[in-house]
């Protein structure tokens, strides 16, 4: 804790023009924003899936916010803004307000010129804290870095997370199916 305490103290002095601020849902006025930095943000992971979309958009999330409030759950998200109040790095964590002792920390992204300054650590210090206040009964947070990672890996082990295991996701496409059907037919 007193590595994140410390992360949070040094933050203003070492990034006096950004800004971070909380959102529990993402306000109409910044879905376009954030939806166009969470594509770029999930294009730069380097072996995205091919079996999911990349593309986030403003209706995508916003319809997503409101289906998950349905089940009484919600995304708290951390957003740093850059001194022409330009959206530059994010964190996300699902929040399942019925059951808070486990939560998932599933996305944390800082855009390519803002890279390997410290931004991370700072999304995810204040997320930390963030979390640990509004549900003091938080036994678990659970987060994912691609193998390739390494600032994201080296992050996590310095706030404290554990490898609990790797995932590996193996694809194959129809065309190549039916083109090997063909040829051992």
């Amino acid at each position: 804790m007193e590595k994140i305490d410390a992360w949070l103290a040094e933050a203003p002095a070492k990034f006096p023009n950004l800004r971070i601020a909380f959102y529990d849902q993402i306000p109409d006025d910044l879905l376009e924003e954030y939806a166009v930095i969470s594509t770029q943000l999930m294009d730069d992971i380097p072996a995205v899936s091919e079996l999911g979309e990349t593309k986030t958009t403003a209706k995508g999330v916003k319809d997503f916010q409101e289906a998950i409030k349905l089940r009484n759950h919600c995304v708290y998200s951390y957003l740093i803004f850059n001194e022409c109040n330009q959206l530059i790095a994010m964190t996300d964590v699902s929040v399942n307000r019925k059951q808070p002792q486990e939560m998932e920390q599933y996305f944390t992204g800082v855009i390519k010129e803002y890279r390997g300054r410290g931004l991370s650590k700072w999304l995810k210090a204040a997320m930390f804290k963030k979390l640990l206040a509004d549900f003091p009964e938080l036994e678990k947070i659970e987060t994912e870095a691609h193998p390739e990672n390494h600032p994201s890996i080296g992050l996590s082990k310095q706030m404290g997370y554990k490898k609990m295991g790797s995932q590996k996701e193996f694809i194959i496409d129809r065309d190549y199916i039916v083109k090997h059907l063909e040829t051992t037919s």
